[in-house]
């Protein structure tokens, strides 16, 4: 081969590695997906509050009032109409923003 095949050999080899190197270190933001959003769960809070102690006078007019009749658990009531009415509402809404979200990822990058 001649030197001057040699050189435009060597030249074009060089053009095309040096392509490949800038398309393959090109930023790739379009194909990426977001990175997912990770939430970090937080316990309820508990406080624990103590009755203020009974004076002397408070003691007596208890004994005196109690009954033999054993303390019988009494559950709360339940929801109210309202309250009711609130959480279905705060569920339809928290459906309707998954199916929002759902309905916008694209699954197709």
């Amino acid at each position: 081969m001649p030197s001057r095949t040699k050189a435009a050999l060597v030249l074009v080899f060089g053009i095309i590695s040096i392509a490949v190197l800038v398309v393959s270190c090109a930023p790739q933001a379009a194909k990426k997906l977001k990175d997912p959003a990770v939430y970090v769960y937080k316990p309820p809070e508990i406080w624990v509050t103590h009755p203020a102690p009974m004076v002397a006078t408070e003691i007596a007019e208890d004994d005196a009032t109690s009954t033999a009749q054993p303390d019988i658990f009494q559950p709360p009531p339940g929801p109210t109409l309202d309250e009711q009415q609130y959480l279905l509402d705060d569920i339809d809404y928290l459906f309707g923003k998954i199916e929002n979200t759902l309905n916008n990822t694209n699954l197709n990058p």
